[in-house]
């Protein structure tokens, strides 16, 4: 089970789930030849996620909260992935943030139109 903000991301896969909230480690070469290795834990971490060809597709409806929700500056919202939480927000400073593509192109879209998606988001 998969929300993001009460929409329902049936389908949808977390693509960066094992390596989300990995420590990072910084390795700096001393004067006498030995190394000094600084590590430290990710204030907040990135979550991606991506519909498949064959599952995860979004609805019009769901396309479009997804879409406000995005452009909410500074927004903050609930992620509930399986059995955790997280607090989180659309990541813009890695842009599109959203990005949102029908499955079938069409000149107008209804009420039975789906779209595949691709949700940046990070941790807070």
């Amino acid at each position: 089970m998969i929300y993001l903000n009460g929409i329902f991301l049936d389908g949808m896969v977390w693509t960066n789930e094992f390596s989300a909230g990995a420590p990072s480690a910084e390795a700096v070469p001393c004067a006498d030849g030995t190394t000094v290795v600084f590590t430290q834990t990710a204030e907040g971490f990135a979550i991606d996620l991506e519909s498949a060809e064959g599952s995860g597709w979004l609805t019009l409806a769901e396309a479009q909260l997804l879409r406000e929700a995005a452009s909410a500056a500074g927004a903050v919202y609930l992620f509930v992935f399986r059995d955790r939480e997280y607090r989180v927000r659309f990541r813009h400073e890695d842009e599109p943030a959203l990005i949102l593509t029908p499955v079938r192109p069409a000149s107008g879209y209804g009420e039975k139109d789906c779209f595949y998606g691709k949700i940046k988001l990070k941790t807070v």
